[in-house]
């Protein structure tokens, strides 16, 4: 088998049987948070805001300043207050 896992994955997760090795001309790794659409819990909705704001903590010019990236945080909690203001 062959993956290329960023080196972050290789440094956090070390398996003896797994050989890790640099490989220089890849493009950047991107991990993308999803969920299923009507999984909107409110322990979902902390996960995702803590997820979103560490990645935009990190690479802060993946988006403009004020832009919420699709599927965000903010998406997820907007539809929880919709959906709670209906019942």
């Amino acid at each position: 088998m062959v993956w290329f896992p960023p080196d972050s994955v290789a440094r956090r997760h070390p398996r003896p049987a797994i050989a890790y090795r640099t490989v220089d001309d890849l493009r950047p790794t991107t991990f993308t948070v999803i969920w299923p659409q009507d999984s909107r819990t409110p322990s979902v909705a902390a996960f995702i805001r803590a997820a979103t704001a560490v990645a935009a903590a990190l690479h802060p010019l993946d988006h403009s300043p004020g832009e919420t990236p699709a599927g965000s945080s903010d998406a997820l909690l907007d539809g929880l207050a919709a959906e709670r203001s209906t019942r």
